[in-house]
This record gives structure tokens, C-alpha cells and sequence, in this order.
């Protein structure tokens, strides 16, 4: 089959690598000049399944209300006047109980775990090297944060991933380069959860998809999706030559750029883009830098090292206008860095990078057919882009191939 995937982040190179895979003659279809240009370019680069927790979960709400008006709260959500983003608000209160931040985190997790089976299995094959780095900390600065994520641990038990939960001096111990100064109780260590570098990860395997042929149609627009008996024809823009060409399949793959499409091919659902942030610095003392990622649960705010950079990144705001930045997510994100690695990186003089992603009310992706249209979607993977981007994308690659996916799909395909 030809098989067309808008979209080349790490959701859509992905999803080309697995669908070559299995035979198809692929085109990645791109509006800027090269991979990684948008939501996969800047954030924190955790990958593996034990971290994942959605966003609704019980006391959030609380929690974002008491911050409304702060400047340094972590996570913001701004509906406006738009009646859209209200209900996925509501949507989203609605997920925000144990019994349903337990499902979600499941489904979250059992793509996680995917795709970090299959993430192993290709830099195994294909001998990469994107600046990985094993083990990761999720540090609690008190009991109430604990207690919020203790329901999720029994999941952990049950789903075989490792994690051990430590006091303050053990998490001192385990991280020698934490801050003695800043105060927190301990924190939950995950040894099978890693990060890297996103970008260069795409941009490897943008390399070995090229090697099997696929092909890649950079300073491309699609303008438009019209379904036929035999396929899809795509109204393809690149300068102000305009074209239309036929596939067999289409894999909507542009994250918040999928959004214009979604009413045309027939995609009903609740969905907000979602602005998030990072500070990337280079570092200055080794021995006061991170040996592991980390998470900070108050701030939301991960802090991973790529080699010889510091990466800072975290922040949320829901329903924020497109291309809106906030200088004071970027200040928030220098104060958690000086708070635990404060001699680690000069973080003033790191580059600040924004992103838009999209987010479903209860955290999980996008993914699956559309009706019976060869039109397939694979995206809204909010901030866990690459953590759950291998699991959905050869998901999506074998439902179009009519091969039985890997794992259950229960509560994972679309509904249109």
C-alpha cells in the first residue's frame, strides 16, 4: 500500500519507520525543513512506562485552582470564551477520580511499556546512540503529594515494573548532586524508566526509514483530505505549486496541526492544545549534575541531563493560545533547576524552547481508524509524546497491515 503520514515528530517518523516495516510505501508529508520542529524539538525526554501519570488525577483541580492566580504554578489552565475548551475542562474534571486516574494511568502504562520494549529492541538493531541515560527519581516535597500517587503503586506491582520507594537520605545517596538545602521527604526511584535525546533519536531513525525508502516531502503543507473509493487524495502545498496526490491510507501525525482536519475526516472529540516549556543549559560542573532524571511531583517539572546539557522542562498550560509564550513559565523553570542542581548549570544563559502538543481529557492518544475510511490518526500524546509514540505507532502501522497489535487495545482506539 501507499500510505501518506502528516506529520514528522517522533509520532509520525515512528509511525513511517514501523509501516516500511511491515512492506508499505511510505510518504512523510512535512510543512518545515526537517524533522523535529515542533512538539518533539524541546521537551524532557523521559521514556519508559512507570512515570506515566495523567494529568487528571484526584486534588488536581484543587490543586490548579489554588494556584489560578500565581505566577509560578505549574500547571494552568486557560479555557477563555471558548466553548470548547469548557467542556474538555468538564471532560476533564469528570477523569480526575481514583477509579478513573487508575484506567487511565493503566492504558498509559501498557502503551509505555510497549513502547519501551520495541524503543530497546530498535537501538539494539540499529546500534543508536541519542544520549540515553538510565534510572529516574520522582521526588516529593510532602506527604499530600505521596499520598496522591500511592493508589498507582499496586499498578506497578501488577504490570512487573520495578520501583523502590526511598527516604530522603536514600534519595541522597542514590543522586549524591541533589541540593542538601532544599527540603523533601523522598521520593519513588523507577531504574527501568530512562530519557535521551528526542530530536536526535527521530532524526536516527528519519535516517534508517530513508534507507528503506521512505520518503520524506520537506516545506510540504496538506491543505486538504478527501476520501475516494480507492483511497484518499491529499492537496498537497509546497511553495505555490499546489498538487493533489492519491494514497491507499492516510496517518494524521501533526499533532496540534491535525486539529483542522479532525471535523473533515470525521474525528468528533475533546481535545485542547497544550503549551509546555524548557530551559537547556550548558553544564559547568559535572560532579553537580544529575546521574539521573528527575522528577519534581509539586512542580511538574522534570529535570534530565543530554550529555553536556541540562534540560529543565515542564510546565503546563492547557487551552493557551497558539504560539503564546509566558516569560514566567521559563522563570519558574530556572528556580526548580537552582533548587536541586544549583551549581550544576549557569540556567540564565540557557536556550528557552516552547511547545504545543494536544491533550485528550483523560491523557491517552489519539489513535485507530476513523470509521471505515482509510484515514488513521496517531496523535495527542500530550507531553509523554515519546514514551507511548512507539507503542502507537506500530500499533497503528499493523492496523493498517491487518495484523493483530501487540497488546490489548481496550480503551485505546479511537472512537469516532
Amino acid at each position: 500500500m501507499r500510505v501518506a503520514v502528516i506529520g514528522a515528530g517522533v509520532v509520525g517518523v515512528s509511525t513511517a519507520y514501523f509501516l516500511a516495516r511491515n512492506g508499505h510505501q511510505v510518504s512523510v508529508i512535512e510543512q518545515h525543513g526537517n524533522v523535529c520542529e515542533e512538539a518533539s524539538l524541546g521537551h524532557a525526554g523521559l521514556l519508559g512506562a512507570a512515570h506515566l501519570m495523567p494529568l487528571a488525577a484526584p486534588g488536581m483541580p484543587a490543586q490548579i485552582l489554588s494556584h489560578w492566580f500565581k505566577s509560578d504554578s505549574p500547571v494552568k489552565l486557560q479555557p477563555g470564551f471558548n466553548v470548547q475548551r469548557w467542556r474538555w475542562l468538564r471532560s476533564w474534571m469528570h477523569e480526575c477520580s481514583v477509579e478513573r486516574m487508575l484506567v487511565n494511568k493503566e492504558k498509559m502504562q501498557r502503551l509505555g511499556k510497549l513502547g519501551q520494549q520495541l524503543l530497546n529492541d530498535i537501538t539494539q538493531l540499529h546500534s543508536l546512540d541519542f544520549q540515553q541515560r538510565d534510572g529516574l527519581l520522582q521526588l516529593f516535597r510532602n506527604d499530600k503529594e505521596l499520598n496522591r500517587v500511592t493508589p498507582a503503586l499496586a499498578m506497578l506491582t501488577q504490570a512487573d515494573i520495578p520501583f523502590r520507594q526511598l527516604d530522603q537520605a536514600e534519595c541522597h545517596l542514590l543522586e549524591p548532586a541533589l541540593n542538601k538545602h532544599t527540603p523533601f521527604i523522598g521520593g519513588l526511584y523507577f531504574p527501568q524508566d530512562s530519557q535521551g535525546n528526542c530530536a536526535l533519536f527521530t532524526k536516527q531513525v528519519k535516517a534508517i526509514a530513508q534507507q528503506a525508502d521512505v520518503d520524506f516531502a520537506f516545506f510540504t503543507r496538506c491543505e486538504r483530505i478527501d476520501s475516494t473509493p480507492h483511497g484518499v487524495t491529499l492537496q498537497l502545498k509546497q511553495d505555490e505549486l499546489v498538487k493533489h496526490q492519491q494514497f491507499d491510507a492516510v496517518v494524521l501525525s501533526a499533532g496540534e496541526n491535525s486539529i483542522p482536519f479532525f471535523k473533515s475526516v470525521g474525528i468528533h472529540c475533546r481535545v485542547v492544545p497544550v503549551r509546555t516549556y524548557s530551559n537547556t543549559a550548558n553544564i559547568k560542573n559535572m560532579e553537580d549534575s544529575p546521574r539521573l532524571s528527575i522528577i519534581d511531583d509539586h512542580a511538574q517539572v522534570a529535570i534530565t541531563r543530554m550529555d553536556k546539557r541540562i534540560r529543565v522542562a515542564g510546565t503546563l498550560l492547557a487551552g493557551s493560545a497558539r504560539h503564546a509564550e509566558d516569560e514566567r513559565a521559563w522563570t519558574f523553570l530556572r528556580k526548580i533547576g537552582t533548587d536541586w542542581f544549583p551549581d550544576a548549570a549557569n540556567y540564565h544563559t540557557g536556550s528557552n524552547w516552547s511547545g504545543t502538543h494536544l491533550m485528550l481529557p483523560d491523557n491517552t492518544p489519539l489513535i485507530g481508524q476513523v470509521g471505515n475510511k482509510p484515514v488513521f490518526v496517531n496523535c495527542a500524546q500530550a507531553e509523554y509524546g515519546w514514551s507511548m509514540s512507539l507503542g502507537s505507532a506500530k500499533i497503528v502501522a499493523d492496523l493498517i497491515s491487518g495484523k493483530a497489535p501487540d497488546i490489548s487495545l481496550d480503551g485505546l482506539t479511537l472512537v469516532a
